[in-house]
């Protein structure tokens, strides 16, 4: 029980990060234009990096929305929802590396993509925790 609680909680803390982080892309704060303007990139790479990361925050919370905790009701009755967090993990994950490249090849110094690594690492422990959870449910 405590294991499926604390996936829950990544799983939000998760969904939350890169939720936020897409809304702050989509709405291009200043230090995002600062940010745009150094690296030589594109608004609408922005503007599909803040989709990305909303689509795949959200695909967090569904799939956890579906995986009830004992005793608690699930709000959606699909298996299949359940099992969106892993592409919706692998996305994240992708698209975070794809950020530490560009910032790798502008010469920036690791604390311009330390959040992207944090995240990359929580990701990954998700996964992992979220696989073995339906290996051992099942």
């Amino acid at each position: 029980m405590i294991f499926v609680v604390a996936l829950w909680i990544l799983g939000f803390v998760l969904a939350i990060a890169f939720i936020t982080d897409g809304i702050v892309y989509l709405t291009g704060s200043n230090r995002i234009q600062r940010r745009m303007d150094h690296l030589e990139l594109g608004r609408e790479l922005y503007r599909g990096v803040g989709v990305v990361e909303i689509i795949g925050g959200l695909g967090l919370v569904f799939s956890a929305l579906s995986s009830p905790l004992s005793g608690w009701p699930s709000l959606f009755k699909s298996s299949t929802l359940v099992w969106l967090g892993i592409p919706s993990v692998l996305a994240l994950v992708a698209v975070k590396v794809v950020v530490i490249l560009i910032h790798r090849d502008a010469n920036d110094p690791a604390h311009e993509y330390s959040s992207a690594i944090t995240l990359i690492v929580l990701s990954i422990g998700y996964l992992i925790a979220f696989i073995a959870r339906q290996v051992v449910a099942a």
